[in-house]
């Protein structure tokens, strides 16, 4: 079968099978056209691939947070203020009456939040690390963050149940961190 002038340019077997059901007209057919269009402008934005499909989505921090929160936040314009064409924000600075602190990463200065996939990619769970001060307050306020999910205390880390990376990092830019 011919690739089309997109697919030989793209050169993924993907974009070729998926085009080819589209144009069958199978009952999948108008799935397949969405999922040719997205990878085709996911590739031809400067940059491609996954990244530049992210910088077109809306921004993380205009997440609207639990009600009942302990912590007094930011509000969301003051870190869209702040946050740089590349979607990076510094940090605001924390209120010194909080008693925790999440410190960045050494390396490019991120925030530490990470989704770990388990059991075959089955099972998530998000994780916090490189915080000091006291664990059950922060575990306490991040349970409501994550939906009144259960947090495990581990050392030198916490854990959830699920994806909440874009909420965790939400709030602790709107902490100040």
């Amino acid at each position: 079968m011919a690739l089309s002038p997109s697919a030989a340019r793209l050169g993924t077997a993907f974009y070729a099978a998926t085009a080819r059901d589209a144009a069958v007209g199978t009952p999948a057919g108008a799935l397949a056209a969405r999922a040719v269009a997205a990878a085709h402008d996911a590739r031809a934005r400067p940059g491609g691939g996954a990244v530049a499909a992210a910088a077109g989505r809306a921004a993380d921090w205009e997440w609207t947070p639990p009600e009942g929160l302990t912590f007094a936040l930011r509000g969301a314009d003051a870190v869209a203020a702040a946050a740089t064409p590349s979607g990076w924000v510094p940090p605001l600075g924390a209120e010194p009456s909080l008693p925790f602190r999440v410190f960045r990463t050494a390396k490019g200065k991120q925030l530490p939040v990470y989704v770990d996939y388990r059991n075959g990619g089955t099972r998530m769970l998000t994780i916090l690390r490189r915080y000091r001060g006291a664990d059950r307050e922060l575990a306490e306020e991040l349970c409501k963050v994550c939906d009144g999910r259960p947090v495990t205390v581990r050392p030198g880390r916490l854990e959830v149940k699920g994806n909440f990376k874009p909420e965790v990092l939400s709030w602790l830019l709107r902490l100040g961190f």
